[in-house]
């Protein structure tokens, strides 16, 4: 995997392993935010069309996991929103922190990060990566 490439230390490594949900859940959570007047299905139909590149990349397992890691945000997202008040303020807060940290973690490694060569790949594979410094997928061997 290519996105592997821009974080072989393993500082930066965790950072991202931790910084990368909080900032798919806190998209959401803006997303849910700036569209709350529009039905919610909208985030999980854009939610299945992102997951398509998946299929198409990888296969249906790889596909299924990451249909399964994006729902799961989505659930996390909706729990976050009801069950706190300051949603927003934290929302803000949390997204903006896990950026720093990730710009934290590539001056650690002393590497640029994989955003600067391609919004598109890290957008795709950023997600991917985290989950499989988590659960080890084997995507070296797919």
């Amino acid at each position: 995997m290519e996105y592997e490439s821009y974080h072989r230390n393993p500082i930066n490594k965790f950072i991202h392993t931790i910084c990368i949900p909080l900032i798919v859940i806190t998209t959401i959570n803006f997303v849910r935010m700036l569209t709350k007047n529009i039905n919610k299905m909208n985030t999980e139909m854009f939610i299945l069309i992102l997951t398509l590149y998946y299929l198409k990349e990888y296969n249906f397992f790889i596909w299924s996991v990451m249909l399964t890691y994006y729902l799961s945000a989505i659930i996390i997202s909706d729990i976050w929103m009801i069950k706190r008040h300051q949603h927003k303020i934290e929302t803000v807060i949390v997204f903006t922190t896990a950026w720093i940290m990730q710009f934290i973690g590539h001056y650690i490694e002393g590497n640029r990060p994989a955003l600067f060569d391609s919004i598109t790949t890290s957008f795709t594979q950023a997600p991917l990566y985290s989950l499989n410094n988590v659960i080890n997928l084997s995507l070296k061997d797919i």
